[in-house]
């Protein structure tokens, strides 16, 4: 799967404030928005199944405040502006969309995600993978703060307590999940597998291989009792991808000490089959409830 960054500059067009109020609500209750957008000069590469991430430009707030799936090729069609020239479009079904005001803001992606290219001069840009799993975690976090505030809970944890939650700290929450990935590993390293640490432009975190057998290995960490973790679309759509291949390790009950670091020894460390549609899913980006 592949990333790439659309563009919008409202000086130029906007989304009529009806429809967007409406598209906020639609992606807040779960549903898809289907619609098309320019690629600006890209003419190929674009495939269904990628990700597509809208960053508002010229006015601000200037940030990223709409997210989903290509679900066509880059095709040609009329113009938006209607001057009857020709442009390359692709289809996309918004799954997320947030007002511009609560945009996922620009200065934190330049400061956050350095590496990618945050003011292109047309839209269309594909992201480096890196970057784009670290805008993965990014977005996931943002979303959940806002729709968290608007649902009138102040603390930036989500209203399930016993769930995940979001860590909005990047460095507690880099431990995080750096803890979670390193007691998978060792688990499945203790029972003979070799295991690969694939987390940087992959939908899942590590891959073990033991005698020609393969398993894909996805680690969420939580302070919680880890009722629900927050989970990618590109990890629901992998998983559903390779039934009976996917490992979820979830590592709860992790302890924070008043430095505000992780205790390395706290814990504890549930595995499960990783199946998308065994458990309950919410649109965060998604909630996973994992069955027992």
């Amino acid at each position: 799967m592949a990333t790439y960054l659309l563009t919008n500059n409202p000086s130029k067009w906007d989304v009529d404030a009806g429809t967007l109020a409406r598209w906020i609500e639609q992606t807040r209750e779960g549903e898809t928005v289907p619609d098309r957008w320019s690629t600006g000069s890209r003419t190929s590469g674009i495939e269904p199944g990628d990700r597509a991430f809208l960053l508002r430009q010229g006015l601000e707030p200037r940030g990223i405040f709409m997210a989903g799936i290509f679900i066509s090729e880059v095709y040609t069609a009329a113009h938006w502006d209607g001057s009857g020239r020709m442009a390359n479009f692709a289809d996309v079904e918004w799954d997320t969309v947030l007002d511009p005001g609560d945009s996922l803001h620009l200065a934190d992606l330049v400061e956050q995600i350095p590496q990618a290219h945050w003011t292109p001069q047309t839209s269309g840009t594909r992201i480096p993978d890196a970057a784009a799993a670290r805008l993965e975690e990014l977005w996931s976090d943002h979303v959940g703060s806002v729709r968290s505030i608007g649902d009138g809970n102040a603390s930036h944890e989500s209203p399930r307590k016993s769930g995940q939650g979001r860590q909005l700290d990047a460095g507690l929450r880099s431990e995080i999940e750096n803890l979670a990935q390193d007691r998978l590993t060792a688990h499945y390293r203790a029972q003979g597998w070799t295991v690969e640490d694939m987390r940087y432009g992959n939908s899942f975190d590590a891959r073990a291989t033991r005698d020609g057998d393969v398993l894909f290995l996805e680690a969420k960490g939580t302070t919680t009792a880890g009722e629900s973790v927050i989970v990618t679309p590109g990890e629901v759509r992998f998983a559903r991808a390779n039934p009976g291949r996917c490992i979820m390790g979830v590592l709860s009950d992790i302890d924070v000490d008043a430095a505000g670091h992780v205790v390395a020894s706290s814990g504890t460390l549930r595995i499960i089959d990783w199946n998308p549609d065994a458990g309950h899913l919410e649109p965060l980006s998604f909630s996973f409830f994992p069955p027992y």
